[in-house]
Parts: C-alpha cells; sequence; structure tokens
C-alpha cells in the first residue's frame, strides 16, 4: 500500500475514533479493540496487522504528536521475511482404521524458525527418549531413529536442553519428526519466530519439531508403546513483505544536547490460523495500551518535557524483533543521549511484580532508577535481565535500553491471551511509573 493510501486509512479510522468518543479511549477500551477479531492476532504481513498500524498512526494524530525526522509521517516502512500457516497444523494418533486429532494451540503448538523444517508431513512410529545417553550411535541404530518420530519427556529435555538440540541438529540420522513434552503456554513456537534473511537458501537443520502439553504427550506416549503410528503436518509459507513500524514524536523544551527517550512497545502479535487465532492482548496489546497513555497523559497535562519523547510501536517482534532493529539502525538522533523504554505484556492480573530488564551484561543506571521510583510509588518491582524483546535492539546499536515486564507466561501466544487476564489498575501502575520517571529527567 502506498503512502497517501495509507495516510487516507489513517484518518478514516481517526474520523471512526472521533466519532465514537471525544477524548482518548481507556487502556482496557484499547486492548479490547486490538485483541478482537478484527485483526485476528494481528501477525505481521497480515490485514489484520496493516489494520493496527492505522489504528496506532490515527490515534497518533488525534495526539498532535510529530513525525520522527525523515519521516513523512507516521509511518517507518522497511522489509520483512513473514511466515504465515496456510492450513491449520495437524498432529494425530493413527490407531488402525481410527485416528485421534489432537488440538493445534489447545494441545500442541509448532516450533518454526531459523533452522526448522515448516512445511512438511511425516507418518511414522513414535521412540521414547528414556534419557540423553539414548542419544549415541549405537541406540540410534538399535532404535531406527532417522525412520520414526522422536518423543522427548519433559524429564528428560529440561535438564540437557543444550546437548539435546545440538546433536539433532549436527547428526545425520535425524528423526522424522520431534514431539517435546512442555506447558505449551510458555513457549515461543506459535509464533513465526526468528527467520535469517539467508534462510530460504539455509537447508533445515531440524525437522518438523512441535510441544505438547504434558497430558496430551502421555497419550502419545501410549499410542507408541502400543505401536500406533504418529502423523505430524504442518504447512507455513515464507515471504518478503513491505510493513511499518509507527512512530510519533513529542518535543521536549531541553536546550543544547537534546535528549530523548524512547517509549516502545511491539504492536504486532502471534496470529493464529483459519480455525484458531491468538488475540496477543497481554502480549503485547497491553504494551500499546501503555504507551498510548503515556502520549495522552503528558498532552494533556500541558507541562513541558524536558526530554524529547518518542514513540515508536514495532512491528515483527515475535518473528525476531525486525521493526525495532530497523528502528534502532535508522535512530537519527544521538545515541549517547538517549535512552529506551520497552513495555512488553504488562498488567497481568496473576504476576505478583513489574520486571524491569536490562540487557544480559548491560544493566544501566536507567533501571536503578525505575526500580527506585518503583518503591517510592509502593510498587512490586525486581531487577531483572533478557533479551528476548525490542530493548535488545536498541542496546545493540548503543542505546541504553530497559524492558518492562509483569507477564503472565500461561496464556502469551495462545488463544486465551485475552483481555480478561489484565488488571487496569496495574496498565496505570506501569503508566505512573514512566511519566514519573520523565518527569524527574
Amino acid at each position: 500500500m502506498r503512502i497517501p493510501e495509507r495516510i487516507a486509512m489513517a484518518c478514516l479510522v481517526l474520523l471512526l475514533i472521533a466519532s465514537g468518543a471525544s477524548s482518548s479511549p481507556s487502556m482496557m477500551d484499547t486492548v479490547e479493540e486490538l485483541s478482537s477479531a478484527t485483526y485476528a492476532g494481528r501477525l505481521t504481513g497480515t490485514a489484520g496487522n496493516e489494520m493496527a498500524a492505522h489504528y496506532l498512526a490515527a490515534h497518533f494524530a488525534q495526539l498532535g504528536l510529530e513525525p520522527l525526522q525523515g519521516l513523512e509521517d507516521y509511518y517507518q516502512p522497511y522489509r520483512q521475511l513473514t511466515r504465515r500457516p496456510q492450513s491449520p497444523p495437524e498432529l494425530a494418533i493413527l490407531a488402525g482404521t481410527e485416528q485421534k486429532t489432537l488440538r493445534f494451540l489447545h494441545d500442541f503448538v509448532v516450533a518454526v524458525g531459523q533452522g526448522l523444517t515448516n512445511a512438511g508431513a511425516v507418518q511414522r512410529p513414535g521412540v521414547i527418549l528414556h534419557q540423553t545417553a539414548d542419544l549415541s550411535a549405537e541406540a540410534i541404530g538399535a532404535s531406527h531413529l532417522q525412520t520414526n518420530i522422536l518423543l522427548i519427556p519433559e524429564r528428560v529435555f529440561l535438564p540437557s536442553q543444550e546437548p539435546i538440540m545440538q546433536f539433532l541438529m549436527t547428526t545425520a540420522d535425524k528423526p522424522a519428526g520431534i514431539i517435546l513434552e512442555a506447558d505449551i503456554g510458555d513457549q515461543l513456537f506459535p509464533a513465526s519466530l526468528y527467520i535469517n534473511p539467508a534462510e530460504e537458501q539455509t537447508p533445515a537443520q531440524l525437522p518438523l519439531l512441535f510441544s505438547v502439553r504434558s497430558e496430551a504427550f502421555q497419550e502419545l506416549i501410549d499410542a507408541s508403546e502400543q505401536g500406533f503410528e504418529l502423523k505430524m503436518a504442518a504447512d507455513y509459507e515464507l515471504d518478503e513483505t513491505r510493513v511499518s513500524n509507527v512512530v510519533g514524536v513529542m518535543p521536549g523544551s531541553m536546550a543544547g544536547d537534546h535528549h530523548y527517550v524512547i517509549i516502545g512497545a511491539h504492536f504486532d502479535g502471534a496470529g493464529g490460523t483459519i480455525d484458531s487465532f491468538n488475540p496477543s492482548a497481554h502480549d503485547n496489546a497491553s504494551g500499546v495500551a501503555v504507551l498510548l497513555e503515556c502520549a495522552a497523559r503528558l498532552q494533556s497535562a500541558k507541562f513541558e518535557v524536558r526530554p524529547t519523547v518518542v514513540f515508536a510501536a514495532f512491528n515483527g517482534e515475535e518473528q525476531g524483533m525486525y521493526g525495532s532493529a530497523y528502528f534502532a539502525a535508522q535512530w537519527p538522533y544521538p545515541k549517547n543521549t538517549t535512552i529506551m523504554i520497552n513495555i512488553d505484556s504488562v498488567g497481568a492480573q496473576s504476576s505478583a511484580y513489574l520486571s524491569i530488564e536490562s540487557p544480559p551484561g548491560r544493566a544501566t543506571g536507567v533501571r536503578k532508577a525505575l526500580l527506585a521510583i518503583a518503591r517510592e510509588l509502593g510498587l512490586s518491582a525486581i531487577a531483572g535481565e533478557s533479551a528476548g524483546s525490542d530493548h535488545r535492539s536498541l542496546a545493540d546499536e548503543g542505546i541504553k535500553a530497559i524492558n518492562l515486564i509483569q507477564g503472565d507466561f500461561s496464556v502469551m501466544h495462545r488463544p486465551n491471551d485475552t483481555v480478561d487476564v489484565l488488571s487496569e489498575e496495574k496498565l496505570d501502575e506501569v503508566v505512573s511509573l514512566i511519566l514519573t520517571y520523565l518527569q524527574r529527567m
């Protein structure tokens, strides 16, 4: 879609917003809107994702934000590889003439990403990995691993993840398929993750890889021990797509060497299939809602903000942080006077604390300052480290960056990631933390 058409679409969305309410929507309204079926999980490269970009641009226009230096409007277009399921994946037990089919996203999820086979179908007996020592040339030959589907129980996999995966990636005697026992709510696999730009020319290192919740995994174990075959099938398409970040700027009043604060949150979600989608309310419509609320309160307060605040809604996070990597590489201002606060999956009712995270080995004074403010405000907060969100992209470019997360990992990337898991009070606490930090700069 060309830029003028995008501007027209944003204006149309803005008119719809203005006709429905005279002020900014509440954070819960924003989450409910973006997690609705209209946006179908907001997977990068889909129509729902593009609609979400227009929704954000319309709100930036309503708030009177300025475009980022070098951009004509709020859209920052870039190109990235995207992967989308063409049909629902399948996992089934074949018991003679009968077939029991497990439920995608409920009983199992598919690992898609760099170095994996993402399309194909296999129908073979299941072989159980009872201990890591069984991954030897002798054991493999005895079990015919390379012609069967390997079932790896959680008790075997968790203590030895690295050696198991390293072996499976490097051995020539690969299994026909791999099934892991796992809490699928704590897996990143349902989203189309970590695509290497050269992946189309890179041979797969692993066959089809599924994660299965414990109850369903035991059914697969029982079926394999009875001699029944298992069926695995997936069909994901990889292509290059032109998509956009959405960026708005609120100029500050600081004279001389300007200081910049990036408030970031990814607006893309985990998507889904024809039959089911991940609403992606907590991950990460919650962060987007906090970002918009921060902008709205700063504008309505009418007080001067010393640093220039850049509100960056990133695309492509679920597929390897493409949007934030592009944004960071194009950053037009001095990096040594810039900090970044990322908001990813906040406001969970079940979360006991807010984690303020820096990239591993790159702790900054920003994290320390936010922790101190959190304690002053009476918030339950802890210091942490992570590299799994957009703050890493900024840190890799030399910008001090932290991530705020208040996660409920049992719902992320699943159909039950809905607005119901969130607390508006906890979302408001994150807004207060960020605005208090900005006021004290």
